[in-house]
């Protein structure tokens, strides 16, 4: 503004750098750190309502029972026992897992979890308001393997949070900002060029 209230035509090539760097300065994409902040606290109230693995666990209908009590009474009475004995084996249903089965965990372990859980997510916050780009990428990750290997990944529910959590982490907390020196170089250049302009004619001006 001080520049154009001089009109000086020579400062127009000062006023155009600035006029670009101004351009440049305002298309980098700035993070939406508002909107990432309450999308984190958002996630650590859902803390609590995230289910555990292995809480329900798979139910697996076993084979139906053919024998009735008709069946066993047309039976001769020394077949009966064969009879029954086939029938309790189809009701058995064994299932090989590639992976030992956890315990569930005790409530009070359980309580632990979720609190430290939400604890991560508000250290995450906190790092992303104060733009540690580092930390809250660690933060982000820690609460993302915290969420693999202790809650239920079929769940919707966690799926959602992984996700989210993913998003949050492709935000650029500190993006490169583009090189606004060119303006100054410019004026500077141009005070000297001035000032190689007056001394010539302070020296003239001795002479006479």
């Amino acid at each position: 503004q001080k520049l154009r209230a001089i009109g000086d035509p020579a400062f127009v090539p000062v006023r155009q750098a600035i006029a670009d760097e101004i351009t440049a300065l305002k298309a980098v994409a700035e993070p939406d750190v508002t909107g990432m902040a309450l999308t984190l606290a958002s996630l650590a109230e859902a803390v609590d309502s995230l289910p555990l693995q292995n809480t329900q666990p798979a139910r697996t209908a076993g084979p139906a029972v053919s024998s009735s009590k008709e069946d066993y009474q047309s039976l001769d009475w020394s077949a009966i026992p064969s009879a029954v004995w086939r029938d309790l084996r189809g009701l058995v249903v064994v299932r090989r897992v590639d992976k030992p089965i956890e315990p569930l965990l005790p409530p009070s372990e359980e309580w632990y979890l979720r609190q430290n859980l939400k604890l991560k997510l508000e250290q995450a916050r906190l790092s992303l308001l104060r733009h540690e780009t580092t930390l809250y990428h660690q933060l982000l990750d820690e609460t993302s393997q915290w969420l693999k290997a202790y809650f239920n990944t079929e769940s919707a529910a966690v799926k959602g949070m992984l996700e989210s959590l993913q998003q949050l982490k492709q935000a650029d907390l500190q993006p490169s900002l583009p090189d606004v020196s060119e303006s100054l170089r410019v004026l500077r250049k141009h005070i000297e060029s001035l000032g190689a302009e007056v001394e010539p004619v302070q020296h003239g001006g001795e002479e006479q």
